[in-house]
């Protein structure tokens, strides 16, 4: 769950609970407050574009292998809907030239 997806939903808290105002630093320490606060219970990773994830201990490494693994599976299923789209795309666009 990206880090920031938590920072809104404090935020959307916050404000139904009569806060008016958000102090910048509450959305800055975000990730020490919930690594203070959870401990041992969760892992934060930086993603490939530097926003943060967090991981529960709860989930296990052999669960989070096997989507990983359903996932790859259906990329690729809808990689090839998409070749195969363009390789249409394109006869039916050679087509219409040829005309």
């Amino acid at each position: 769950m990206p880090v920031s997806s938590l920072t809104t939903k404090l935020e959307s808290s916050m404000i139904s609970g009569g806060d008016r105002v958000i102090r910048d630093s509450t959305r800055k320490h975000i990730r020490r407050r919930l690594e203070s606060e959870l401990a041992n219970s969760i892992q934060i990773y930086p993603d490939d574009k530097g926003k943060l994830l967090m991981v529960p201990d709860s989930v296990q490494l052999h669960d989070a292998v096997l989507e990983i693994q359903s996932l790859r599976k259906e990329f690729g299923f809808w990689k090839g809907k998409v070749t195969d789209l363009t390789k249409i795309t394109d006869q039916v666009s050679c087509q219409a030239c040829c005309r």
